[in-house]
């Protein structure tokens, strides 16, 4: 689901919401924005953002396509809003319709959704020509339950009702439909969506008028506020939180300490923990000290890591890097991710581990004893 904000005229606020394939039109409130917005939302919002709506259309009044036009910096933009099928999003230049980038690609057979790929819209339907219309009724096929032909760009209740307006049975073969009948139902449902609107939303949907025998539950004075109210909100509403108390200066200072010492305490626990798996597993490191000692002599640090790699030994899965500069490597010694270095001895590498630990503890101790000689002064109260 895509949110577009719109500035109009007279500082006028409009928000678009687009979910694909499935509806487009302005509401009311926009869902709360996502801490991490899609790569195509930041795509769009860096060719868009700032820009000026030139024009929004639909191709031929009937197409499930909405055309937005953008003009930015002396250059113009189409972002088409395709709702039939899957429904997808793709942004085009100005001029012919080259594809600038898809939110989904696809190859078809008369079409190729990708970068740099020409897309003209789909071809439109001429509603005015019988001419147009009467080939089609004449394949040898039924009329599909619910659905006319695809080059009517209907499907479901719309179809229905032609069916329905022109008394003819869903079930009729095409080649025995009357096609002046259908195509004056057709031209009375385009005349009805054009000039004899009345939104409303029934017990089947949303429609920009009552089908059929339905009635309506609630009527609109627009389709948008129809649809508006026919979508349940997606997403959380952004919630306020209460404003967090303000704290004074030595607060403040006393929370950063105890921030500081828990993150010593995660430390000193890390390696006292290192310490003793390479004093638990003493031979386990002690034969891979020596091998790689005795390696690192006669052969590089590059054929060695080759070795390895081709090696599928316990021993060898447990060396899980090299560093050749350093002469080091990280060992998994009982599931922990332990630095030694190989020119080191055990105890060596070991008391490396134990002094970081010493190092933190004096410095948990020092910030336990800078916490007890600060004095928190409690903030005055104001005189009423």
């Amino acid at each position: 689901m895509f949110g577009i904000r719109l500035n109009g005229e007279d500082k006028q606020k409009f928000s678009l919401i687009i979910e694909i394939g499935k509806r487009v039109h302005f509401t009311s409130s926009l869902p709360a924005a996502t801490a991490n917005p899609s790569g195509y939302s930041m795509f769009l919002r860096k060719y868009c953002n700032g820009g000026r709506v030139l024009g929004i259309s639909q191709p031929g009044g009937i197409e499930r396509v909405v055309d937005i036009e953008i003009g930015k910096s002396g250059k113009r933009f189409h972002l088409i809003i395709e709702l039939f099928d899957e429904g997808n999003i793709i942004l085009t230049d100005g001029g012919d319709y080259t594809i600038i980038q898809p939110l989904k690609k696809h190859r078809f057979k008369d079409r190729s959704i990708f970068a740099d790929e020409h897309t003209p819209l789909q071809p439109i339907l001429h509603r005015h020509l019988l001419k147009n219309l009467l080939p089609f009724f004449r394949l040898q096929m039924p009329i599909p339950s619910g659905r006319l032909p695809h080059s009517f760009s209907w499907g479901g209740k719309f179809a229905e009702e032609a069916c329905r307006i022109a008394d003819v049975s869903r079930s009729e073969p095409a080649v025995t439909a009357p096609a002046d009948q259908l195509f004056a139902a057709y031209q009375t449902i385009l005349k009805r969506t054009e000039e004899e609107r009345s939104p409303c939303i029934t017990k089947s949907g949303c429609w920009p008028f009552i089908l059929g025998n339905e009635s309506a539950v609630e009527t609109f004075t627009t389709f948008h506020e129809a649809l508006d109210q026919y979508y349940p909100p997606r997403g959380k509403e952004l919630v306020t939180p209460p404003p967090k108390p303000k704290l004074t200066r030595e607060e403040n200072i006393r929370l950063r300490q105890l921030d500081a010492i828990a993150s010593f305490e995660k430390k000193i626990k890390r390696y006292e923990v290192i310490v003793d798996a390479i004093y638990t597993h003493y031979p386990f490191v002690q034969e891979i000290l020596t091998t790689l000692k005795s390696a690192s002599a006669t052969s590089s640090w590059q054929d060695i890591e080759k070795i390895l790699k081709a090696s599928k030994s316990d021993v060898a899965s447990a060396i899980k890097r090299i560093y050749p500069a350093e002469g080091a490597i990280d060992l998994d010694i009982d599931g922990k991710i332990v630095k030694l270095f190989v020119e080191e001895s055990i105890e060596a590498n070991a008391e490396r581990y134990y002094e970081l630990a010493k190092k933190f503890k004096r410095k948990r101790t020092g910030a336990f004893a800078a916490m007890e000689r600060m004095v928190i002064i409690p903030p005055k109260s104001r005189k009423t």
